[in-house]
């Protein structure tokens, strides 16, 4: 009697989705079965759903990774909440900067210096009140750095003394129509103009004297 053909294995079934809880059925993600094994009040054992909720599981029923919240996004690819998103999104740009630094964030401004510049304009300008938060910044901070204050306008002049349309261009020709009065430099018993600092005489344009502007005094 000749011998009957082997059997041919059954063919693998295409992997079903994740939610499917049939008998044998496992997770795609994990690889854990997607049941388990319960007794009933009668002693029969029967099989219970039992989803793994790994993080395939998640992503499949559009669940946040980290609470049990509703995705923002596109489904079966968005991971997250809107809040644990964002939270997401602010480690990602840390650890890109840790990486790199701040390189290409500065490559970025120098290359759009303009467009930055207008949109900073335009943030400051929308407001009255952030407007008068950052003035008000603005005016303390030039009340306790005097000396910084008179070295940047110092340096401002050096810049633009010959532009027509710098402040210094405009106050020097308001002072020449009488319309702006400037105020009185200190002067000695003589008539001889001080440094505004102490009472060594001055000469030329100065306002402070060489002693007081390398801090001797």
């Amino acid at each position: 009697m000749d011998n009957p053909p082997p059997e041919r294995p059954a063919p693998a079934s295409r992997p079903r989705d994740v939610r499917a809880t049939a008998a044998g059925d496992r997770c795609r993600g994990c690889g854990k079965l997607q049941v388990r094994m319960e007794t009933t009040g009668m002693g029969r054992v029967v099989e219970v759903p039992a989803p793994c909720r790994c993080a395939f599981w998640r992503r499949v029923n559009c669940i946040c990774r980290v609470c049990d919240h509703a995705v923002v996004g596109k489904p079966r690819v968005a991971l997250y909440c809107a809040e644990h998103r964002a939270a997401a999104r602010a480690a990602s740009v840390a650890r890109h900067r840790a990486k790199v630094g701040e390189k290409h964030q500065r490559a970025y401004y120098a290359r759009n210096a303009d467009r930055k510049r207008a949109q900073a304009r335009a943030y400051y300008q929308s407001s009255a009140e952030r407007r008068a938060r950052k003035n008000a910044g603005k005016a303390e901070w030039r009340r306790r750095n005097p000396d910084k204050v008179r070295a940047q306008k110092a340096r401002y002049e050096l810049r633009h003394w010959k532009e027509d349309d710098s402040y210094m261009a405009r106050y020097r020709a308001e002072v020449a129509a009488g319309e702006r009065t400037p105020a009185p430099l200190p002067r000695n018993d003589r008539g001889e103009r001080t440094c505004l600092r102490c009472p060594t005489p001055l000469a030329g344009r100065a306002k402070i004297c060489a002693a007081c502007r390398r801090g001797d005094t």
